[in-house]
């Protein structure tokens, strides 16, 4: 605020704000047929509290241009002088809920800090650099940067009619397939992955590794940490953010635990930028500057660090290492950290997006905005993805499913109930009870077959618990229920089994009540195996479904996922056509819906869970440290559990409901004796 006090905003600085709020009010008036209801609910709800106006997106369009395009940076400059001390201002600080009160030495430090700054004002300042100096889109990758265009190359065009779809590959290797589609005005949703990631650091670890593998285990964890803050496309963040203001274009990378990821949203208009970034993701060396490394290095132990004491991450981790009994889930620790090499690390993230021919690039959406004709979108393609560098050829093809390296875990073999206390911020408490299965690999026919019933029974338990656990016992703030099988690595395929679970999540008032409701879900779960659902329930999931599908297929989104899962299926690298391998799941996930009823639900429960004798799950909980209940209470919950069954009698209740009562008085004097005698 000082500086913005002594040099007001630079034109850059304003034209990328300006710039930004347009974007805002573009994209919701792109969108205004898609306008969700609880938007317009709180328009209505800040018009009646605040006395806003409410306005329909293409007024909201108008005002907006019509405003922005007069506010000078003076104006700017005026106004945020007015943010003085002498004006009154409040310094708020936030601290750990068991450090102490801010005293007296504290206040004059912040007094302190205050009076220099406002010394300061009177020339110590220097102002911000000249707008010379900043980034445009033009930067990102000039002409002279493309050394390897081929935009005359000759593609072989693969149609595929039942998606819609065209696939080629590029000049350097990488696969090409896009899909024409109007269902979002101005919107361009693009996906790509490579099988291997994580997993590869870890090759030849199968049991508990030793200093040296378990540093190159986490040397990869956080090589994507180090890349967001040293910048992944060859500028530092908030030089490419400032760049990109006013743009919708995005490209997110991620490296999951068996593959590597590029993908993001982005605007047509702007898309020849999205490719830009793409060109700049392959043709960087993530490299860190030794003058700089020391602090990028304490920004990633901070984040670590953060990590290590957040309760969510402390309790996802606690889930996992109890459901898989793998080192690769170990929590972090900071002498683990401090041992890693930084320019390793960097030079893990740049392998993993190195290679053209590695990967499958997807785009899906409003690709007339960009090229009425395939021919002038390819010749785009080629320009700035084409034209990426093949560095190394033996390298430049996709990994085999079986050279993906596996995660070595086990799947628990007995019943584990568990209660992880932390100090939370919010009276919450938030369980997973997790039921490992296996399903059958071979044939595909089967895989696919158990999948699609596997997902079905999830969406019917939650159907089940949502009833009983929210609406008639409102005891739940929320309950999902879903597979995965993220753990198991693709190698793992032709073994004929896969492993994977079922989880059921739910959060509650903290204080015991979790305990109950986890009964209540394995019981469930057991009912389910025995005893059928009414015709009226499966007439529910069905229609259910049938929305939910019809939903769906007005996204992008969907159709990224459908292709996405084609190439990664079985049933492609048999016909290598996404066509047959979507008709062929497509056609499964018809049979399966068109088989369940009441009874066979029953059976497919009854094959994915065994029965209580058998039965293995886990149940973790997370508590706020100090919702424990305490004896008395615990002992009322379950006198009262005990009464509120109809196998007591009506005489027995009486007699118990005396003796609790007797109890309840008998604690509460000896309560007050004690308190008198403490004082």
């Amino acid at each position: 605020l000082a500086r913005i006090r002594c040099h007001g905003f630079s034109i850059q600085e304003v034209e990328a704000a300006r710039k930004e709020l347009l974007l805002d009010a573009e994209t919701a008036y792109t969108e205004r047929s898609k306008r969700k209801s609880d938007d317009l609910r709180d328009e209505y709800v800040g018009s009646f509290l605040l006395g806003e106006a409410v306005t329909d997106p293409v007024t909201e369009a108008r005002i907006n241009r019509l405003l922005l395009s007069d506010i000078t940076r003076e104006e700017l400059g005026a106004f945020a002088n007015q943010y003085q001390r002498s004006n009154g201002m409040v310094i708020q600080t936030v601290e750990p809920p068991h450090s102490l009160s801010l005293g007296k030495e504290d206040h004059e430090k912040l007094e302190a800090v205050v009076q220099k700054v406002i010394g300061m004002e009177k020339g110590e300042i220097k102002p911000h650099k000249d707008d010379e100096s900043r980034m445009s889109p033009d930067d990102i990758l000039r002409e002279g940067d493309i050394g390897h265009a081929k935009p005359s190359f000759e593609h072989e065009v693969r149609s595929y009619p039942k998606l819609n779809a065209k696939e080629v590959t590029l000049s350097n290797g990488m696969r090409l397939c896009w899909k024409r589609s109007s269902l979002r005005e101005d919107q361009l949703l693009i996906h790509a992955f490579a099988r291997g990631g994580l997993s590869q650091a870890i090759r030849g670890v199968t049991s508990d590794p030793s200093e040296e593998e378990v540093r190159r285990m986490r040397t990869a964890n956080v090589s994507s940490l180090f890349a967001s803050d040293i910048g992944a496309f060859g500028f530092r963040p908030p030089v490419l953010n400032e760049a990109l203001a006013g743009l919708r274009c995005h490209v997110g990378t991620r490296v999951r635990p068996f593959a590597r990821v590029f993908e993001g949203e982005q605007s047509s208009g702007d898309f020849e930028v999205t490719l830009k970034l793409i060109h700049r993701l392959f043709s960087t060396r993530v490299q860190a500057v030794d003058s700089e490394l020391g602090n990028i290095k304490q920004m990633v132990r901070e984040a670590i660090q953060n990590q290590i004491r957040d309760p969510m991450t402390k309790y996802s981790q606690r889930v996992k290492s109890v459901n898989y009994n793998s080192f690769y889930f170990r929590p972090w620790t900071l002498p683990e950290f401090d041992a890693i090499d930084a320019k390793e690390s960097c030079e893990f993230y740049s392998e993993c997006f190195n290679h053209p021919g590695e990967f499958t690039l997807i785009v899906v959406g409003d690709i007339d905005e960009i090229a009425e004709t395939d021919e002038g979108f390819l010749q785009l393609m080629e320009k700035y993805v084409g034209s990426i560098e093949v560095k190394d050829p033996a390298r430049n093809v996709p990994l085999d499913k079986s050279e993906v390296v596996p995660i070595p875990f086990m799947q628990p073999k007995e019943t584990v109930r568990e209660i992880v206390r932390e100090k939370l911020v919010d009276p919450l408490s938030i369980t997973q009870v997790t039921f490992p299965l296996t399903i059958t690999t071979m044939p595909v026919e089967v895989a696919q077959e158990e999948l699609f019933w596997i997902s079905f029974m999830c969406q019917l338990l939650e159907m089940q618990l949502m009833k009983e656990m929210r609406f008639q016992r409102g005891e739940v703030y929320s309950v999902s229920v879903g597979p995965s099988f993220a753990i198991e690595s693709p190698s793992a395929i032709p073994s004929g089994k896969a492993r994977g679970d079922v989880a059921i999540n739910f959060s509650c008032e903290p204080g015991g009540v979790a305990e109950k409701l986890v009964n209540l879900a394995v019981d469930e779960v057991q009912r389910l195996r025995t005893h059928p659902v009414t015709k009226s329930d499966i007439d529910s999931l069905l229609e259910m479904e049938k929305r939910s599908y019809e939903l769906a297929v007005e996204e992008n989104n969907f159709w990224l996922e459908v292709i996405e899962m084609a190439y990664q299926s079985r049933k492609y690298k048999q016909t290598r056509s996404i066509d047959e391998a979507y008709m062929f799941r497509k056609k499964i996930r018809e049979a399966v819906l068109a088989d369940i009823n009441p009874e066979t639900m029953a059976v497919a429960f009854s094959k994915f869970f065994a029965d209580t004798e058998k039965r293995v799950y886990t149940a973790i909980t997370l508590e706020p440290q100090d919702s424990s209940p305490s004896m008395i209470t615990r002992l009322l919950a379950s006198i009262s559990d005990c009464l509120s069954t109809k196998k007591v009698s009506t005489s027995t209740q009486q007699v118990v409901a005396g003796a609790v009562l007797a109890v309840g008085l008998g604690a509460a004097f000896a309560y007050l004796s004690s308190s008198r005698r403490h004082g």
